[in-house]
């Protein structure tokens, strides 16, 4: 009686900062700029409550450009609620198709390449769906709930665009030709990126796993001519016709 006191954890002296900590802080907002108004925004005040304004980081990281997601975006705190309490919501959504309904089972809020999606499941498929939150035109959360699939984030992980859909069950193998080979080495550019073989040429034979053929297609449209698909057959002859179709609009 008489006495008060800070709840656990909580104190009035700023916590010191490592010089790497403090180098770190102003770099992620660089990061968070790139995403909306409402990160930069949050983020803002965290770095303003522990560095002068006048600090500025070494480092610097650039996002993609594009939909930014706005404070004022319509609909995502109807989506985040839903996706935190595990609710089914009803969705109208707009598609080159014209607008449809979907009830769905929302899992994350995701940025992929300067854009904001959904990533949900229709009711009854296993397929993992993406919508472009600027194509929704309209969210009801529903009072049914939903299981998260366990291999969700196991998913997202090993994603390298949005065009993942379900189980990876499709084997790619692609050859790298030197002038790009030592990228391939450095970085990730297709799901389960595994290089199986180095050839003394300096050339490689890389082998992926997809669930669908966008996931490996830009990295082959990216690194053309350096890039080849041996396997599936299919897969090639599908590159091929999209090349054909290319050189045949601007002969």
């Amino acid at each position: 009686k008489g006495v008060y006191s800070f709840s656990e954890g909580v104190a009035l002296k700023k916590p010191r900062l490592s010089e790497e900590e403090a180098a770190f802080l102003p770099f992620l907002q660089e990061i968070v700029r790139s995403l909306g108004d409402n990160f930069e925004e949050l983020f803002g005040g965290i770095v303003r409550k522990f560095m002068p304004a006048e600090y500025d980081s070494s480092f610097y990281a650039k996002l993609p450009s594009g939909v930014k997601l706005r404070k004022e975006y319509p609909f995502i705190k109807v989506l985040d609620n839903a996706i935190d309490q595990w609710n089914k919501v009803r969705l109208r959504y707009k598609s080159a198709k014209g607008e449809s309904d979907y009830t769905l089972k929302p899992f994350k809020i995701s940025f992929y390449d300067g854009f904001w999606y959904l990533l949900a499941q229709k009711d009854g498929e296993k397929k993992v769906r993406t919508f472009r939150l600027d194509n929704i035109r309209s969210v009801r959360k529903l009072e049914a709930g939903f299981a998260v699939p366990e291999n969700l984030q196991e998913l997202l992980d090993e994603s390298v665009n949005i065009w993942f859909s379900g189980e990876r069950d499709t084997k790619v193998i692609l050859e790298v030709a030197e002038p790009a080979a030592r990228y391939f080495k450095q970085r990730s550019y297709v799901p389960l990126q595994k290089i199986v073989n180095e050839h003394k040429d300096g050339s490689l034979t890389v082998e992926t796993m997809i669930s669908a053929d966008m996931e490996v297609l830009p990295a082959v449209f990216q690194w053309i001519p350096h890039i080849t698909v041996q396997e599936p057959a299919a897969l090639r002859d599908k590159v091929t016709a999209l090349v054909s179709e290319y050189l045949s609009r601007i002969a």
